[in-house]
């Protein structure tokens, strides 16, 4: 389900089966305002609501003071009881070379290993691209979504991984 903090409106997935039927609090990742979710039908309403906030106050303030958060996070007490506090996270982008390294050589590691015995085959027959292109393809698209746009030779460090894990050092791209 889609849930929106009311303090930024930003949006989250949060998977409905992980909000027990009292609700939980929340905390947004990017202003690091508490709230409250609660199952599918009340999240709507307060998606729904956020948004028509956000169209009536415009722009939310990027530097809220202390006191205006505090006034957002408060829950009345008539709301049930809580499950405690969950934070809702975002993936962040790699930005650092050396750990893109290590992310690529795992990627192609981990689909490397249980098939070791056709990678074998493929060196030895010169149809290992052919027998691992599609999964090549398909990890490249993972790591390439994990990486930020500015990080410098992203591409080459995949090509080496894949070179040095599935090619054992030749050079297969």
């Amino acid at each position: 389900m889609t849930v929106a903090c009311p303090h930024c409106h930003a949006t989250y997935g949060v998977p409905t089966e992980s909000i027990p039927t009292r609700g939980l609090r929340v905390r947004c990742p990017r202003c690091h305002a508490v709230f409250p979710v609660r199952r599918e039908d009340a999240a709507v309403e307060t998606v729904a609501a956020a948004r028509r906030a956000a169209r009536a106050e415009g722009p939310p303030d990027p530097f809220p003071s202390l006191a205006d958060e505090e006034e957002e996070i408060e829950v009345e007490d008539e709301d049930p009881p809580m499950e405690p506090e969950v934070s809702v996270r975002s993936p962040r982008l790699i930005t650092d070379a050396s750990v893109a390294r290590r992310m690529a050589r795992a990627m192609v590691q981990e689909m490397v290993l249980p098939r070791e015995p056709e990678k074998r085959a493929g060196l030895e027959d010169g149809t290992v691209l052919r027998r691992f292109g599609a999964d090549i393809a398909r990890a490249h698209s993972l790591y390439a979504a994990r990486l930020h746009p500015d990080l410098p030779q992203a591409n080459e460090i995949f090509r080496q991984a894949v070179n040095d894990v599935l090619g054992d050092g030749t050079n297969l791209l």
